[in-house]
């Protein structure tokens, strides 16, 4: 039997997450391991590892650039680290934007700093194919309008204090991540992969998704014990492949792109401690 509970929460997607993660029930032990699936921003990660100081943290996403960005971030080396942040250092413009977009850079570094660069100064509702203002730079918004280097290079630097020495980043594929998690001892899973219909729309870097690979997520995990969650928007599809697990409706911030929208946290029946009450926001932003 499917039950729905509202969770509210308020501020940001970003405060969403730090306040969701902090009702997660595992240990803050440190052979506890945290497995981000589908990591994308990394803000889930960020906050486990704000709330829970001692538990390990998989990070796991299967676009290469974005691999490249945490793995850089969360584990690689000081030098490689200071590279990217003076590679970002820079000015946007369109023509710089196009050679970005244009580029197909294949070390860490490079391919660190293309995802940066893209994230900060591309239409979100484009995945990266778009600059900010279009390609005409039309009306107020511009390409440079939301890069602001001094804010996120030192939001990188906070979250490369908080990751690094007890986070390993992976660019795999859903299905070899989850094998690894299963025979792991005292895991927790996490997944927040594409969704139907709209996800596809979103993400170029990675192949489309059809209706057996949410067929094949759900087989992974209800395989496992029920130390899972995951989300995803409401769907008709979803609602059936997870019957019988618990779903959390999850009231989303207004976005740049419209109003407040409804997910689906699913959780395996009370695996979860979930409070419903309004919990004040934080005052952290994803990158």
């Amino acid at each position: 039997m499917i039950r729905d509970r509202m969770l509210r929460f308020s501020g940001s997607k970003a405060d969403v997450f730090d306040q969701m993660v902090g009702h997660f029930s595992f240990d803050d032990a440190s052979n506890v391991v945290f497995w981000d699936v589908f990591t994308g921003s990394g803000s889930v990660a960020e906050a486990v590892a704000r709330h829970f100081r001692n538990v390990r943290i998989v990070m796991n996403d299967f676009d290469q650039d974005l691999f490249a960005l945490h793995h850089v971030v969360a584990q690689g080396s000081d030098h490689d680290f200071q590279t990217v942040l003076e590679m970002l250092d820079i000015t946007p413009t369109i023509e710089r934007f196009r050679e970005v977009l244009e580029w197909e850079p294949t070390a860490y570094t490079d391919r660190a700093f293309r995802a940066m660069f893209l994230n900060r100064t591309s239409d979100s509702r484009a995945s990266g194919l778009r600059p900010l203002g279009g390609w005409k730079q039309n009306g107020d918004m511009r390409v440079h309008k939301r890069y602001r280097y001094h804010r996120f290079s030192a939001r990188m630097l906070e979250r490369r204090l908080l990751l690094k020495g007890r986070t390993m980043v992976t660019g795999d594929d859903f299905r070899v991540v989850l094998d690894a998690a299963a025979i792991t001892p005292r895991s927790f899973i996490y997944c927040d992969p594409v969704y139907p219909e709209v996800g596809n729309k979103l993400y170029h870097n990675t192949p489309k998704w059809v209706d057996w690979d949410h067929v094949a997520l759900r087989d992974k995990l209800l395989a496992m014990d029920n130390r899972w969650a995951l989300s995803y928007n409401d769907h008709s599809l979803i609602r059936f492949l997870y019957s019988g697990c618990e779903f959390h409706p999850v009231r989303m911030p207004k976005s740049s792109q419209g109003g407040e929208k409804i997910e689906l946290l699913i959780t395996p029946k009370e695996t979860l401690g979930w409070q419903e009450q309004e919990i004040p926001t934080g005052a952290k932003s994803s990158l």
